[in-house]
């Protein structure tokens, strides 16, 4: 049972595709050496190839033969001038966008990701692609020279959550009336942000992209209990 996507869906669905595709593609050119031939990793290749044909396996454009890029221009001004995200500059942004994609391709990865980000209308938070991201930023910055292993990000998640449910136990004491030190609903929510922060460091040394893991259990829990909520999550590559 699949919950019909919204506009809004749409559009962030095709935002992410269009910046794993700036992802790979900068990635395949970062890893690529000066050889004459250059020599590409076979990895690399195979990570644009399928971001290319997520993008593919958008809706034709009528009355043109079109490749990827321009079937992603086109749901992405059509979904852009139907849903109308709240956002100041709207039309600037996304000519701006249209006409950097036109000219330089997907090589300018940071640039057009800069306006990819400015066309999600604000949230007040971040995605958990964002958030690897960040983590994996700042780990270079924190630990350049001998990464945490496994063993000491698990050791690390399991702390945060005792210390979480530690709070947990003072809250309810005190929702019962008994004696004994309290705690707060806001020291309760730092717990937990701890909690995300550690799972996602588990994820990253462990080489994991936790996002699609994220979506897909969720819509699996809904779908096996019979629930219509479901998180947008983009095609699958053939």
């Amino acid at each position: 049972m699949t919950s019909p996507m919204t506009e809004t869906a749409k559009l962030e669905a095709l935002i992410t595709d269009i910046r794993e595709l700036i992802r790979a593609a900068w990635t395949l050119c970062d890893n690529t050496g000066n050889e004459n031939p250059p020599e590409v990793d076979q990895g690399d290749w195979n990570k644009l190839s399928a971001a290319l044909d997520k993008l593919d396996q958008l809706p034709e454009v009528p009355d043109l033969v079109a490749g990827p890029a321009t079937k992603a221009e086109y749901v992405l001004t059509r979904a852009l001038s139907v849903s109308r995200p709240v956002v100041e500059g709207l039309e600037d942004v996304k000519a701006a966008l249209i006409e950097r994609v036109k000219k330089d391709g997907p090589l300018v990865a940071w640039e057009i990701e800069e306006v990819l980000s400015s066309l999600s209308p604000p949230t007040g938070g971040v995605s958990i692609d964002q958030l690897q991201a960040a983590h994996i930023e700042r780990q270079e910055e924190w630990c350049p020279d001998q990464k945490p292993d496994l063993s000491f990000r698990g050791n690390e998640m399991g702390g945060e959550c005792g210390e979480a449910q530690n709070v947990i136990k003072k809250l309810e004491r005190e929702r019962h009336g008994w004696r004994g030190s309290r705690d707060t609903v806001e020291h309760l929510g730092q717990e937990l942000a701890d909690v995300v922060h550690t799972a996602v460091l588990c994820a990253i040394t462990a080489g994991i992209e936790l996002g699609p893991y994220v979506v897909a259990k969720f819509n699996e829990t809904s779908e096996k209990n019979g629930l219509s909520t479901f998180l947008p999550s983009p095609p699958e590559a053939e």
